[in-house]
This record gives structure tokens, sequence and C-alpha cells, in this order.
């Protein structure tokens, strides 16, 4: 299945109101979204640039479930460290 979305990494531009898809070609780079400078704006900037990497950790989370569920469940075959730097990405710590 391919993403609909602009693949990671996005990152924001130096005065934080646009963020980009750095394509690491000599054209530059793809714009996601801009952002309106709220009293949220800088927690809702980590969140937005964090979500490529929440919705593969979800992804990962829901693979997990369905194993445990169907009995095909390895305890070596998953770790948290996915999530658990996604979450702290989000947060922006």
């Amino acid at each position: 299945m391919t993403n609909k979305y602009t693949p990671a990494p996005w990152a924001w531009n130096k005065q934080g109101n646009r963020m980009f898809q750095y394509t690491g070609n000599p054209t530059g780079a793809i714009a996601i979204c801009d952002i309106v400078r709220t009293p949220n704006y800088k927690a809702n900037r980590h969140l937005i640039a964090a979500a490529p990497d929440l919705l593969e950790a979800l992804e990962e989370l829901v693979m997990l479930v369905d194993d445990i569920r169907t009995g095909d469940y390895k305890p070596d075959s998953f770790t948290t460290q996915p999530g658990k730097v996604a979450i702290q990405k989000a947060k922006g710590d």
C-alpha cells in the first residue's frame, strides 16, 4: 500500500511557520503546510511534524495486536522504542 501523504522527513522553516519535506535534491523542498501563530503554535508544530512517526508506530501496534489475537505473536518481534520516540517528538521533548 502506498501512502497518499508526503513522506517524512518533515521539518519547520527557521521562522517556524511553514513545514517542508526536505527532498535532498537541489531543487529544494516540498511545502507541507503553514501554521498560524496561536498561543499553542509551538506545541502544534511538534505534533504535526511527528505525524508520520506516530502513524508508523500505530501501524506497528495494530500489527502486534493482530498477531496476539491470532496467536502469531513472537515476544522478540516487537519493540516499543519507535513509539516512544514518536511520542517524545510529538511532545517536543
